[in-house]
């Protein structure tokens, strides 16, 4: 999940380290509507696809990805395929609005530790890339020049209904500064699949200078065992220097702003 900007740049995130995971029974709580992201799998031939409109506002832009889709499915108890992607307005105040189709960001993950049956905490890895097809948006705000990898890795401890999940990685840009990120986030399930979510999750460019740390907070509210509804609220509370990158997950981009999560995920 800047994965949500002023100038949609991206944020990219550099805080970082110790993790989280829920009671024994629960998934991870990272992931949309948040940035930082969990080991956990949906499990073996499940699917979980979460529907949203992602937004960052600022005093001079406003950036919405509306519909956008992030679709995971389970192959074994420890790999998750995902693709993600949206459509993008960006809206310059003052200025005629540009639209038209986000980067696509595929991944892989794989949980390498778990909890319940390794030991002490669950990790993964999840290499991801970023493309973009014939169709993109050629607007900067709504799809960055260029492609892009995120290497991250993921890491998760629990303590009954309350849970710690961290993420940090590396992001390789083709036409931008590379940058290196992290979050984290914290999670509390008063009861079964309701959850209160808050997390700090912040980037820094590989060869310093440009960066920008985030709060947010976030819930999950079932509306049946197979829907709940999603939803964040976040804002830049340090911002560096402005320079365009690749938009990390579904976060749209970087500069003192409002970051907004709303939709619903499908447990299948």
């Amino acid at each position: 999940m800047r994965a949500l900007t002023c100038k949609i740049s991206a944020v990219k995130i550099l805080l970082a380290i110790a993790i989280l995971g829920l009671a024994a029974s629960c998934r991870a709580q990272g992931g949309p509507p948040m940035i930082t992201d969990d080991p956990d799998t949906v499990g073996n031939r499940n699917w979980e696809i979460n529907v949203a409109d992602v937004a960052s506002f600022s005093r001079t832009e406003r950036v919405d990805l509306a519909p956008y889709l992030d679709i995971n499915y389970g192959v074994g108890d420890r790999i998750q395929l995902k693709v993600e992607g949206g459509y993008g307005t960006d809206q310059i105040y003052g200025q005629r609005s540009q639209s038209g189709l986000g980067p696509l960001l595929t991944g892989v993950r794989w949980k390498y530790w778990d909890q319940e049956k390794d030991g002490k905490l669950s990790a993964s890895m999840y290499p991801q890339f970023g493309s973009h097809a014939v169709v993109t948006s050629r607007d900067a705000g709504i799809a960055p020049a260029g492609n892009y990898w995120l290497l991250p890795m993921q890491f998760s401890k629990r303590w009954g209904p309350l849970a710690l999940v961290s993420d940090i990685g590396y992001q390789y840009q083709t036409r931008n500064a590379d940058s290196c990120y992290g979050g984290l986030l914290f999670a509390w399930e008063p009861r079964k699949d309701f959850e209160l979510l808050a997390e700090l999750h912040g980037d820094v460019a590989a060869r310093g200078g440009d960066g920008d740390l985030i709060v947010n907070f976030g819930t999950r509210v079932p509306l049946s065992a197979k829907a709940l509804i999603i939803a964040s609220v976040g804002h830049t509370v340090k911002t560096l220097a402005d320079a365009d990158s690749q938009p990390l997950s579904y976060l749209p981009g970087a500069q003192s702003q409002w970051l907004t999560y709303l939709g619903m995920q499908f447990r299948l």
